[in-house]
This record gives C-alpha cells, sequence and structure tokens, in this order.
C-alpha cells in the first residue's frame, strides 16, 4: 500500500488530502493512445442515444494536424485539440465550438496562433509521461456517501493517486467570429491531474475497459475568480473519449455539487457515458472554423 500527499490550491485555500492508494504502480501512458482512436469506422453513444460522440482528424493523420471530438447534442459541442508549437510538450484543446459561439485559448496576453503555441490550453497534458496506475473504486474513500466521484460518474473530489504536472496555469479565453476575428473576454487559472484505472465496466457493449486514463481538470476564473468547476474525462485506448463528468464548486459549502443554484438559473452538470458502439463515422461539427494546428505529433 502506497500512500500520497496531495495538495490542491483552490481559490486561496490550501486542501491536504493524505490517501492510501492500495496496490498502486508507475507506469509510463503515451496519451496519443488515448486522444485520438486507433479504429475509425464507428460512433459511440448513450445507450438512449441522447447523446453521441466521434473523433477523427481534421485534415488526416498528418504530423501537424488537429484532432477534433463531435457530439450530437443540441450545443454541437467540438473540441479541436493540437500539440503545443511554441514548447511541443502538452497536447491539449486549443478551441471549442459550439452551435452558437466558437472560442480559442491563448497564452496569457496574446491572440491564438497558426499554429498553436498555447502552452497549456484546456486538458493539456504531456505527450508522455509517468502516471500512477491504480484499482477503480469510486466509491471506496472513505465511504459510499463521500465517494470521490457522485453515482453518475461526476467529479465529487480528486482522485487518489492522481498527479497533477503542473501548479496552477492561466490561459485567456478569445471568442472567434466567422472571419476568424478574436475577442479576448477573460482569463481562467486552470489544474489538471491524471490518474490510471485498471480496470472500468462502462456497462453497455464495451463492457469492461483496461488502463482508462482519467482526467480531472479544475477551472477558476471567467467571470470571476470564485466561479470554480471541476470536470473528468475518461479516455479508452482505441475507443478515445468514452465518459465525461463535471460539477460545481460551492463557494458556501466549500464542496463540490452536482448542480450549482448560486446562479440564476441553475447551472447542471453535462454528464454522458457513451458505453455502445455504432457503426459510421458521424460529424456534428458543420465544418471546420480558423484552422490553427500545431507541432507534430511524432
Amino acid at each position: 500500500m502506497k500512500k500520497m500527499l496531495v495538495t490542491l490550491f483552490l481559490v486561496g485555500v490550501i486542501m491536504c488530502f493524505v490517501f492510501d492508494v492500495a496496490n498502486a504502480e508507475i507506469v509510463i501512458v503515451d496519451v496519443r493512445n488515448y486522444i485520438t482512436q486507433s479504429t475509425p469506422g464507428f460512433h459511440l453513444c448513450q445507450e438512449n442515444s441522447e447523446l453521441c460522440i466521434d473523433g477523427r482528424w481534421v485534415l488526416g493523420p498528418s504530423s501537424g494536424d488537429e484532432f477534433f471530438y463531435t457530439s450530437s447534442n443540441s450545443g454541437k459541442v467540438t473540441d479541436y485539440y493540437a500539440r503545443d508549437s511554441n514548447s511541443p510538450y502538452f497536447i491539449g484543446v486549443i478551441r471549442s465550438k459550439t452551435a452558437s459561439d466558437s472560442r480559442c485559448f491563448a497564452n496569457p496576453g496574446q491572440t491564438c496562433a497558426a499554429p498553436s503555441t498555447t502552452d497549456h490550453p484546456p486538458q493539456a497534458i504531456p505527450m508522455i509521461f509517468a502516471a500512477n496506475r491504480i484499482d477503480y473504486q469510486p466509491y471506496s474513500y472513505p465511504d459510499n456517501m463521500y465517494g470521490y466521484e457522485f453515482s453518475d460518474g461526476s467529479p465529487r473530489t480528486t482522485i487518489p493517486g492522481a498527479v497533477a504536472f503542473t501548479d496552477w496555469q492561466l490561459f485567456d479565453i478569445l471568442t472567434i467570429d466567422s472571419s476568424c476575428n478574436q475577442e479576448r473576454i477573460g482569463p481562467v487559472y486552470s489544474l489538471i491531474l491524471v490518474v490510471v484505472a485498471r480496470a472500468i465496466n462502462f456497462g453497455g457493449n464495451i463492457g469492461t475497459q483496461y488502463d482508462v486514463l482519467i482526467q480531472d481538470e479544475l477551472q477558476c476564473g471567467y467571470p470571476n475568480w470564485m466561479d470554480c468547476h471541476m470536470e473528468r474525462f475518461y479516455y479508452v485506448p482505441g475507443l478515445g473519449r468514452v465518459r465525461e463528468g463535471s460539477s460545481w464548486y460551492n463557494n458556501q459549502t466549500g464542496v463540490y455539487d452536482l448542480v450549482d443554484y448560486t446562479k440564476t438559473p441553475p447551472r447542471f452538470p453535462l454528464n454522458s457515458n457513451r458505453n455502445i458502439i455504432m457503426p459510421g463515422d458521424m460529424d456534428w461539427s458543420n465544418g471546420v472554423l480558423c484552422y490553427q494546428g500545431g507541432a507534430p505529433w511524432q
């Protein structure tokens, strides 16, 4: 049994947890095996087909291309991943597009470049890194009532054994119009932690998957510094981004909640478990906007 100290700095408050992580071991992760789907010709859906997702290269698997995930929900969210061409170490989301608006993410005080030079965009993790591999028991610490995950998969707190690569990092959010003009709307601090689960049963026809990469991202910032939330992403080799969940930081209780009732109207989580493999490549992005690209993925 390995005991680990995890320290999080959140809105000026230091939270320290000491976790007993049973059977933890160090493994080397190549994130390209997780973000990019290695088996084209299918897409993933929830069991009720309410929401589906698919991922592909924008221009094909070229060395400096973008890889994107597009979803079928009403917002038509599409996230574009690229490798930082300025310091080709991190891979993250450089643009995000919905049915109503588009945004890109830049270094503080800079604009979004082509190719991308954003060092720490949303979901940014190293291309190759060492991580802890653990037995995944989301309700085991310290008990079912206070586990590190809600029953729907939304994050309650960070996962024991998860490792942060950097301290809180700052990036700017900029809106993009149809002519690729950019307008800065606000800065965000982000902290990202990762861990590898030996096995997770997602249900559906994908069932149990092994060596699942779990990524937690805590964000505080726009529209104000006390506005924080957590997102959790589950990546499976060959299948890509299978599950994701979110929760909101409650400044009154000091914990993360499924629903943020401090806002009008309340903010609800965006959770999805795509555990059904469906045939066919799908694209709900309605075209690529303001292509950037990045450093070679090789």
